[in-house]
């Protein structure tokens, strides 16, 4: 009931799903509008029967949603096309599955002009789930109830991914660490004051932040030198704690090619250098040869046995 709302608390959400609502108070559409500017999502859910498509519409268009038809057509329909690139449905298929067992929408409404973006068609192209951009927000519409008569989608392992990824998607969540650039763009999940300044401090340094339209997107120009967790602060407090890393891409390990090896010897005409070639042979055998390279021990030792056994045999002859 919209009567018993506390508008106050509702501003401080990330996510409103309008389920089966009439008629939009001028209240209820001030605060998806105040929700879809920090970058909240509004899902609208029709009303198994509307009282007033003109008015509904116009609530509608405050959201970006293009007019409904005032009618409903009663038609079983598979639900065929799934758009898996969008944010809701990520990593949840790593492919489109074939033949798989959709569930059946049997009664639907139809847009007068439709320039909503897909995620969910039926069988015959129409739109059962769509969205669009409101503000810094995202509006979504159900073009049928979630209704056991209506159809069967509620009751569809696609409902639980579909409803949760849409409230997860509302909240802006930050990384663990932000990479040092020359720009180093990072977010916060803090409130911050957009008329006061915000500074990123560590011991001694200090250094101003530069904030975007209501604050979502921050950045720091050339400042950031050392890996860290930085203070940020506004009006002398610390409101949140950001960290930055060095760029990793230094440990990716990249292999050549013993006869890429083999060229750069040649072309730089190193003598001093070989490539082992041995395949399939312990690493420290081979290592352990190349160091000691040739074992003159053990051809002194052949040696002196072999001058052993001549001096034995010479002795015996001079005995005889």
């Amino acid at each position: 009931n919209q009567d018993n709302i506390s508008y106050q608390n509702l501003n401080d959400k990330n996510i409103i799903i309008l389920n089966e609502i009439n008629n939009f108070s001028t209240e209820l559409l001030e605060s998806c509008i105040k929700i879809a500017k920090k970058g909240g999502s509004i899902v609208v859910i029709p009303p198994k029967k509307i009282n007033n498509i003109i008015n509904y519409n116009k609530s509608l268009a405050k959201l970006n949603i293009p007019p409904i038809r005032n009618e409903i057509i009663s038609r079983d329909q598979l639900i065929s096309k799934i758009n898996l690139s969008n944010k809701l449905y990520k990593n949840i298929f790593n492919e489109e599955v074939e033949n798989a067992e959709y569930p059946t929408i049997n009664k639907y409404y139809l847009f007068e002009g439709n320039n909503l973006q897909n995620i969910i068609n039926l069988q015959d192209g129409s739109l059962f789930l769509g969205y669009s951009s409101l503000f810094s927000g995202v509006s979504y519409f159900f073009t049928s109830p979630l209704d056991s008569a209506w159809n069967r989608f509620s009751s569809h392992s696609l409902f639980v991914p579909t409803l949760i990824n849409t409230a997860l998607t509302s909240v802006e969540t930050t990384s663990l660490y932000y990479t040092i650039n020359r720009k180093c763009d990072f977010s916060s999940g803090a409130k911050i004051d957009i008329s006061k300044n915000l500074y990123l401090t560590k011991n001694n340094f200090e250094a101003i932040v530069n904030k975007s339209y209501l604050g979502k997107s921050l950045s720091i120009y050339g400042e950031i030198l050392k890996s860290g967790a930085y203070k940020l602060k506004q009006n002398n407090q610390n409101i949140d704690i950001i960290s930055f890393n060095y760029s990793s891409n230094e440990s990716n390990i990249e292999t050549i090619t013993n006869n890429e090896i083999n060229e750069a010897i040649i072309s730089n005409k190193l003598k001093n250098v070989e490539t082992i070639k041995e395949i399939n042979y312990r690493n420290n055998i081979i290592l352990q040869k190349t160091d000691n390279g040739i074992e003159l021990w053990r051809i002194s030792l052949l040696f002196s046995i072999l001058f052993f056994m001549i001096e034995i045999m010479l002795l015996k002859k001079i005995k005889i």
